[in-house]
């Protein structure tokens, strides 16, 4: 498992949300850079079509883990919103300062 910040840590146990969750998401979905992180959300269709029945894979949709420069993982959260990519997509490439 990559490094994980105490934040993250916290947030990760409070929100249920398990390591391997965490590592089998990363390895599906393709990496959004923005604000001078990594984002990494998990669509319905990132899954492969015949495991998207399968519980295991049907709880990472909506995910997003947020990984710094470093590769140390600053938080991970679900958000079950159909525009939660398009906001992720509007952010800053790249920090102002």
């Amino acid at each position: 498992m990559k490094n994980l910040t105490n934040h993250s840590k916290i947030r990760i146990m409070e929100r249920g949300i398990k390591c391997n969750d965490i590592i089998t998401m990363i390895a599906l979905v393709k990496t959004i850079y923005r604000t001078g992180i990594k984002f990494y959300y998990c669509r319905e269709k990132d899954i492969p079509p015949e495991l998207r029945n399968e519980n295991d894979f049907q709880k990472l949709i909506g995910m997003t883990v947020l990984m710094s420069h470093n590769g140390t993982i600053i938080t991970a959260y679900r958000n079950m919103s159909k525009k939660a990519i398009r906001k992720i997509k509007k952010k800053n490439k790249r920090r102002k300062y």
